[in-house]
């Protein structure tokens, strides 16, 4: 299989050795060669590759190995990138890790057989690995497919999958039993002990005993069961599982699946909730009820039709009611009645009287009120009849007692309407004090949806009354009492299934039901909701309390008067200040004749006016006029407000209340600070260091000291704090306040280092300590000049780098250049070829040519000599050219001026711009031309010759750039460097006529 390898160099010898040992080591290798990045990215946009080799610096390129690398990854092109080079640094070879390289190789100029070897095991595993994840990523996608489809399928089902390893004692879960359990698979350890927690622990037993018969006795398994999620939420489940025998009958895996059933539970045991409900209400009724099908057949009957009947209810259900327990001589009647009932010709049949037989053949009269009950379609699908015990022979009854029953009903739907129409709640108990009956009023008073859900209420045992009520109760005496019926209490015992969770008041009247003979019916509750009434007594009570709590714990004195001006209440705080130690001390005290208080602050409270004013409250006059005892001697600055009280008809002035606050602690320390101000105004006026306060919303300049406007160039501050100098106008860039702004306010404390523009347009670096007060709308800041500090800074890390990047790039050139040399001396030894030795010799001269540059390289530097000399740059550019233009070249020279350098760095930097216009240029003239410029000095070499490329001159003064297969590129860079060590610049200027320009400073020339 070829195996396409994309090799990247700038070194062409390189190029060819690496395609030359590569072969030599496979066959399958194909080797593409290119020189630059531009090329490999081209080539992998355009062709398929299986690897790319590459190293990091590419001399003629701007782009690095490194950029190329990030290229393809940014891509998203996952073709393996391994780094060959000769930079031995770790951050060059962490940073290609980090960016997807696959390996990092070092070159070496030992054992080249070896390393190729070596580079291409590397290859190949790369490739290899590659082409192992696409096969990889393929069946995932396939895999995971299949899995999606089957959690979509369990989760609609909520059913899941488990398997359990016996032997290992390790569980597998599908994700849908994961939601089902409530759990991350994080938080399960996959263990079968583990699965045992979330069971409940009523279930536990279950569950095990059921594993265990499955396990050992090949029992099936399957089973429901409770588990209880981390959240506290009990699910139920049903299970189902096979278990998975070894060939020798030892129980090796048991699989299964769990269905969540909670809902299917719910409604099953709503159901029966329902139904027993039901049936217990029905139970609570004094009259017979039964339910019958369309052939008669009794199918429900509650308790009171079981006494009536002599029967219990499993010898009722199910049998005819009319063959079962109607006499035969009124088989005919009732069959009659029941018939109309089923055709429809009434839904509720009449109040009748039927006679019934018990199951001892005792014949009793029922009165009998019978209802149809109808489906969707209108078919009678039940009877539902209700009865009452009359008599138990029919001579009792009197034939013609129609009129008699009319009465009594009418009377009955009386007491019933009002009844259910009182706006007072009504609850009617029996003899046992279970409530058998309550009005709509009870109803909504509790929060219930029916009325049957108050049936069975005990009045004993579940209202919790309070003993003298039931000693009333007992005496047959009527009870009023006030009640409180808590429902929360009602809910966490079940009591009643009520919609309410707060407190009701109620006013309770409780008596005993009682017959003709005394004998004790039941009782009757009537209960009126006062709560609001309740809820705006207590808010009363606690205002009260809220008030003289006020009153008594404020932190200023409050002292009350009458209308006449005596005091008649103070608090805690009013002793404190004025140094009373109990308040009958001071009961009494008349502040119309209080020295301390002015006239005309008198007169004002006596008009009803409110007044405020400070004092100075003088204990001495307390003390001389007798007005009360103190132990408070001195002076206190006070704070006063006299307010009136009017209330009652016309407003009339009721007396006063004195709100008095003690401002002496503040007086003192206003007094002491500013004595303290004109000793810090000296200091903030002489600091060594900017001050300064600036308005946040625009940054107008509000105040500052005279070192601050010194160093913007201003003579002193007043300059600056006019009202029209503005911050901001400092700072470099338009939105460099705005950035600001917003740092310190999200920090609200900062320091920060900037550059700053003076007035004379000179750029500074300043270091800023800043702190915001929003709710003052300023910023203040305190500020140091750090330009001559930023600048040694600066020059030791350009020194640093410097001499890093020399240090390893020379380490990179002579490993490129040995290792060639290596390459070809085991090309010689392999192969006996002695014609290798000339490309030998050819990269030793390389060799001595790239040290003497890189001697000069280095003591081009970026400093030069301290003591700088006058140069005189016209007779030293002319002694130059005689020794570097030939006579076959025309020469042409302005005067040009003297000037401060370092002279044998400038003779390196004319010498290499002549050197390189004569050999690169091949020119017929060249001319060094003198001009100023803007409060410069420009002078400009220029030649007739080639014109430059318009795609090289960004490059002309990098390192190592050349366009002569045999120059090693150092010459405009040597020159470069010299010029900035000066603070001077050299640029290329001109395509036409090619130009380089040489920009002096003014203050350097003389």
């Amino acid at each position: 299989m070829t195996v396409r390898v994309l090799m990247v160099d700038d070194d062409s010898v390189h190029l060819e050795l690496s395609e030359h040992f590569l072969n030599r080591q496979s066959p399958d290798f194909e080797i593409i060669s290119v020189e630059t990045g531009e090329e490999a990215i081209k080539l992998l946009e355009v062709d398929s590759l299986d690897a790319v080799v590459c190293d990091i610096d590419l001399a003629k390129d701007t782009m690095s190995g490194l950029d190329i690398l990030e290229h393809i990854r940014n891509s998203g092109d996952d073709v393996p990138v391994i780094i060959f080079t000769g930079k031995s640094r770790e951050e060059f070879a962490i940073q290609a890790l980090n960016l997807g390289a696959d390996y990092y190789i070092l070159k070496s100029s030992t054992n080249i057989e070896g390393l190729y070897a070596e580079l291409s095991y590397y290859i190949l595993t790369a490739v290899e690995k590659r082409n192992t994840k696409i096969a990889l990523r393929e069946s995932e996608s396939k895999l995971r497919q299949s899995q999606k489809r089957l959690a979509e399928a369990q989760r609609i089902a909520h059913s899941g999958s488990w398997v359990w390893n016996i032997e290992e004692d390790r569980e597998i879960w599908s994700d849908e039993i994961y939601r089902i359990f409530g759990l991350a698979p994080q938080e399960f350890s996959a263990t079968y002990e583990a699965f045992l927690d979330s069971v409940h622990p009523e279930d536990r037993e279950l569950v095990k005993n059921s594993v265990d018969a499955a396990i050992h006795k090949k029992e099936q398994y399957k089973i429901d069961h409770r588990i209880i999620r981390p959240d506290g939420t009990i699910r139920f489940v049903h299970e189902e599982g096979e278990v998975t025998y070894s060939d020798d009958g030892k129980p090796v895996q048991m699989m299964g699946t769990v269905q969540d059933i909670t809902e299917r539970v719910r409604v099953e045991t709503q159901l029966r909730d329902e139904r027993d409900k039901a049936q217990r209400y029905l139970d609570l009724s004094g009259t017979m009820i039964l339910a019958l099908d369309t052939e008669f057949n009794i199918t429900m009957i509650n308790r009171k039709g079981c006494e009536m009947l002599d029967c219990n209810g499993n010898e009722v259900t199910g049998k005819n009611w009319v063959e079962s327990f109607v006499p035969e001589r009124f088989h005919a009647d009732v069959y009659g009645h029941l018939t109309k009932l089923l055709q429809r010709e009434y839904k509720e049949g009449p109040c009748c009287n039927f006679t019934i037989i018990t199951r001892s053949g005792e014949e009793k009269i029922i009165q009998c009120q019978d209802t149809a009950i109808c489906d969707k379609q209108g078919n009678v699908t039940t009877i539902l009849c209700s009865a009452q015990l009359r008599a138990t022979a029919l001579t009792e009854i009197v034939q013609d007692d129609t009129l008699l029953i009319r009465s009594t009903q009418d009377r009955e739907n009386w007491w019933k309407d009002a009844f259910e129409r009182s706006p007072v709640a009504i609850g009617i108990f029996d003899s046992e004090g279970l409530l058998i009956d309550a009005n709509k009023a009870a109803v909504e008073l509790l929060g219930v949806k029916e009325r049957e859900n108050l049936l069975g209420l005990s009045l004993f045992k579940d209202s919790r009354l309070p003993e003298k009520v039931l000693e009333n109760l007992k005496k047959g005496e009527v009870s009023r009492f006030r009640y409180k019926w808590d429902f929360t209490f009602v809910k966490e015992r079940s009591i009643l299934d009520t919609s309410r969770t707060d407190i009701v008041y109620m006013d309770v009247v409780l008596s005993s039901l009682e017959e003709s003979k005394g004998e004790m019916m039941g009782y009757v509750l009537y209960a009126t909701d006062y709560t609001e009434r309740q809820k705006t007594e207590n808010a009363i009570k606690e205002n009260e309390e809220m008030f003289r709590t006020i009153f008594e714990e404020s932190p200023i004195c409050i002292e009350l008067f009458d209308s006449d001006g005596l005091l008649v209440g103070a608090n805690k705080k009013c002793l404190e200040v004025f140094g009373i130690s109990g308040r009958e001390d001071i009961i009494g005290f008349d502040v119309f004749a209080d020295p301390n208080t002015p006239e005309y602050v008198k007169d004002e409270v006596r008009e009803g006016n409110t007044a405020v004013y400070d004092s100075r409250f003088d204990f001495s006059k307390v003390k001389i006029h007798n007005m009360y005892e103190t132990s408070k001697s001195g002076i206190k600055h006070l704070n006063s407000v006299f307010s009136p009280l009017k209330y009652g008809e016309g407003d009339d002035l009721q007396g006063f209340i004195i709100h008095v606050q003690d401002n002496t602690d503040k007086y003192l320390a206003e007094q002491a600070l500013m004595e303290s101000h004109e000793s810090y105004k000296e200091l903030y006026n002489h600091a060594l260091i900017g001050l300064f306060r600036v308005r946040i919303s625009d940054g107008r300049i509000l105040e500052c000291n005279d070192q601050f406007a010194n160093s913007f160039g201003y003579e002193n501050r007043q300059v600056l704090i006019d009202g029209s100098s503005f911050f901001n106008d400092f700072l470099q860039g338009t939105d460099a306040w705005n950035r600001l702004k917003g740092t310190i306010k999200a920090h609200e404390r900062l320091v920060t280092e900037s550059v700053v523009i003076t007035k004379d347009s000179k750029q500074l670096w300043m270091r800023f300590a800043l702190r915001i007060w929003p709710d003052k709308g300023y910023i203040e800041g305190v500020m140091a000049d750090i330009t001559q500090e930023k600048y040694a800074i600066e020059m030791l890390r350009k020194q640093k780098e410097e001499l890093s990047d020399f240090a390893h790039s020379m380490n990179h050139d002579l490993k490129n250049i040995l290792h060639n040399m290596q390459g070809f001396l085991e090309l010689v030894e392999d192969e006996n070829d002695f014609s290798h030795l000339k490309r030998i010799q050819s990269l030793i001269k390389e060799t001595v040519e790239l040290l003497d540059h890189s001697v000069a390289l280095a003591d081009a530097g970026l400093t030069v000599e301290k003591n700088l000399v006058e140069v005189d740059l016209d007779r030293l550019v002319r002694l130059i050219a005689e020794s570097t233009v030939p006579e076959l070249i025309e020469y042409v020279q302005d005067p040009l001026p003297v000037v401060r350098a370092d002279e044998m760095k400038i003779i390196q930097v004319f010498r290499n711009l002549l050197d390189n216009a004569v050999k690169h240029g091949q020119p017929s003239k060249i001319e060094v031309k003198y001009e100023e410029r803007n409060g410069t000095f420009c002078i400009m070499i220029r030649n007739d010759g080639k014109e430059i490329p318009e795609a090289i001159r960004s490059k002309l003064f990098f390192k190592g750039f050349t366009t002569s297969r045999s120059g090693q590129g150092f010459g405009l860079t040597i020159a470069k460097r010299i010029v900035e060590a000066h603070n001077w610049k050299i640029q290329f200027a001109s395509a036409r006529m090619t130009t380089f320009e040489l920009i002096i400073p003014r203050q350097t020339t003389t």
